[in-house]
C-alpha cells in the first residue's frame, strides 16, 4: 500500500510541476495578437470596418512606426467600410496605446444615419424593353426603394446589366 501511495504522490507531483511550468512559460511569453477595439456599430458595419481596417492584420511584433502610420490612416479606412453600406456622415474618436509587448488600438465610432434609396428610375429602350432578363433585373433594383444604399449590391446590378448587353 505505501508504494502504491508514493507512485501516487509522484504522478501528481509531476503534474503540478508540469502545470507550473506551462504557466511560467505563459507569463513570458509575449502576445502575437494585438487589440482592435471597435464601439458603436451594428455587427455587419463593424464586420465591414474590421475587413477594411489595414490596422486589423497588424501583429504586436509589427514596428511601431508601421503601426503608427495605419492608425493615422484608419479614418480613411473607416470611411471607406462604412460607405460601402450607405452611411456617409461617420464620426470617429480613437486612440492608439503601444506597449512593449504590443498595441492596442481603440475606435468608438458614430455612423450616422444610413442612406436610404428614395427613388430609382430605369428606362429601358429598344430589344431590352421587351427582354424579360432586362425586365427582371430592372424589377429587382426597384425593389431596392426605400431600403439602404448598398454599393456592393449595385454594383453587382451593374454588372449584371453590362453582362445581358453583351
Amino acid at each position: 500500500m505505501t508504494v502504491m501511495l508514493r507512485k501516487l504522490y509522484f504522478l501528481q507531483s509531476l503534474r503540478l510541476n508540469t502545470l507550473l511550468i506551462v504557466l511560467g512559460l505563459l507569463a513570458f511569453s509575449q502576445p502575437t495578437c494585438a487589440e482592435l477595439n471597435i464601439k458603436g456599430l451594428d455587427d455587419e458595419a463593424e464586420t465591414n470596418v474590421r475587413t477594411t481596417l489595414a490596422l486589423s492584420k497588424e501583429a504586436c511584433k509589427t514596428p511601431e512606426w508601421k503601426i503608427r502610420g495605419l492608425f493615422d490612416k484608419a479614418d480613411a479606412d473607416i470611411d471607406e467600410a462604412l460607405r460601402a453600406l450607405g452611411y456617409y456622415h461617420v464620426v470617429v474618436e480613437k486612440a492608439l496605446t503601444i506597449k512593449p509587448a504590443c498595441w492596442l488600438a481603440e475606435f468608438t465610432i458614430q455612423d450616422g444615419e444610413r442612406t436610404l434609396i428614395q427613388d430609382i428610375r430605369i428606362t429601358l429602350i429598344g430589344a431590352a424593353a421587351m427582354d424579360k432578363d432586362f425586365m427582371a433585373l430592372r424589377e429587382t433594383l426597384i425593389a431596392q426603394k426605400n431600403q439602404p444604399l448598398r454599393h456592393d449590391f449595385y454594383e453587382s446590378i451593374k454588372g449584371k446589366f453590362n453582362t445581358l448587353a453583351q
